[in-house]
């Protein structure tokens, strides 16, 4: 997913779900700025490390610090680096870190739901340790080193388990573009 098209989206979804009146910002800060609250937007292929660098620097700057994901670009140790900085925030600034994520389930149909830094790993690892396939029949079909395999693409595991937990959110939004 393009940063525009998250960007767009998420414009979208402070303006109607969270009352913002908000214009994208144009250059170095935030991408979106309403009353001390920030969201910081990154597409598929944003470099991921310089987003970390950046709400760090935000962290005594806004009293409310959101980052906004498609689900695509998360892996394992970009969840840890999230749970990590949602860390720092509250440590250093007692700020919590908001993430949004999202999902095109369908061409031109978004999902966005809302997490907090350490909510999102434990939740995301939870689900992984609760999928059906860990409990395989042990049966001559079995594929040889079928858990071993499973877990070396743990990775798509998951963005399949954040992509559930974005659909059973309780704070799900939808919209088309």
């Amino acid at each position: 997913m393009k940063e525009d098209t998250v960007k767009e989206i998420v414009r979208k979804y402070v303006i109607e779900k969270e009352g913002w009146k908000v214009e994208p910002t144009r250059g170095a800060g935030p991408d979106l700025l309403y009353e001390g609250r920030i969201v910081e937007t990154k597409g598929s292929k944003s470099y991921f490390n310089k987003a970390i660098k950046q709400i760090v620097e935000y962290g005594p700057k806004y009293h409310e610090i959101s980052v906004a994901f498609p689900i695509d670009t998360l892996t394992c140790e970009k969840l840890a680096k999230l749970d990590a900085l949602g860390h720092v925030l509250s440590l250093k600034h007692n700020r919590n870190l908001k993430i949004l994520l999202l999902d095109e389930p369908e061409p031109s149909s978004y999902a966005l739901a809302i997490f907090y830094g350490a909510s999102l790993t434990y939740n995301a690892i939870q689900r992984i340790r609760e999928l059906q396939i860990w409990t395989y029949p042990d049966t001559p079909a079995e594929e040889k080193d079928y858990e071993a395999k499973r877990i070396g693409d743990i990775n798509t595991l998951i963005r399949a388990c954040l992509r559930r937990m974005i659909v059973d959110s309780s704070n799900l939004w939808t919209t088309k573009m």
